[in-house]
């Protein structure tokens, strides 16, 4: 379903909800004046439980759209982020174990590049890796996850892949200072403690693949 059918379909909640309750609610509104008598409503208590299971049908309606757009959006085995810099797929591979190169091959193989975090986002990756390490157990190094971002010409300057700089001083993005000089590859340990650092290139690790929607369709 397109999103003029979500549109229609919410349109009806709401004036459902408003055909059912909106009298009613004046009403009560006045009985919590002083000096007024208590409220008649304007219908029946079956009409209005009939009116909101109307309501409750079609905010189920919404919640499967919703479902359905995800899917339809998405290729499999992918998840919809819609928060900061989105909307875009995720896809969390804790196995197998890759280097950096792999993983960003297998990445683009599926149109899109390792993942790009921000500071916007991050908080919401670091959940989302605890929630399959938990699920799968750690793996891949102790949990580490390949980031699209890399130090190109091993001159110390950590770019993501989409040439955005990496700040190093962000109290998002904190580098572990013991392996700032590693690698040329960047990785994420967030299973040990909310950080990037840098990584040999040919190391194995988990990864995070990202397509973004323009890319899919």
């Amino acid at each position: 379903m397109g999103s003029k059918g979500l549109m229609d379909i919410l349109l009806v909640v709401s004036l459902a909800w408003m055909y059912t309750y909106g009298n009613d609610y004046k009403i009560l509104q006045k009985a919590h004046r002083p000096h007024h008598n208590k409220p008649s409503y304007s219908r029946p208590i079956k009409d209005v439980l009939a009116q909101l299971n109307k309501v409750l049908k079609a905010t189920k309606q919404v919640e499967y759209c919703l479902e359905d757009f995800q899917r339809s959006t998405c290729p499999e085995g992918y998840s919809m982020y819609t928060g900061s810099e989105g909307p875009f797929c995720y896809n969390l591979r804790s196995k197998p174990c890759v280097n950096w190169n792999t993983a960003q091959e297998f990445c683009k193989s599926e149109g899109g590049d390792l993942i790009v975090f921000s500071e916007e986002n991050f908080e919401y990756f670091r959940r989302k890796i605890f929630i399959v390490l938990n699920e799968q157990g750690a793996s891949c190094n102790g949990g580490h996850f390949w980031v699209g971002a890399k130090d190109e010409n091993s001159t110390g300057s950590f770019k993501f892949i989409n040439g955005r700089p990496i700040p190093l001083t962000s109290h998002t993005f904190v580098w572990n200072a013991s392996h700032f000089s590693m690698g040329e590859c960047v990785e994420s340990n967030i299973a040990e403690g909310s950080y990037l650092r840098s990584s040999n290139c040919t190391n194995e690790a988990s990864y995070i693949c990202q397509i973004f929607m323009r890319r899919y369709h």
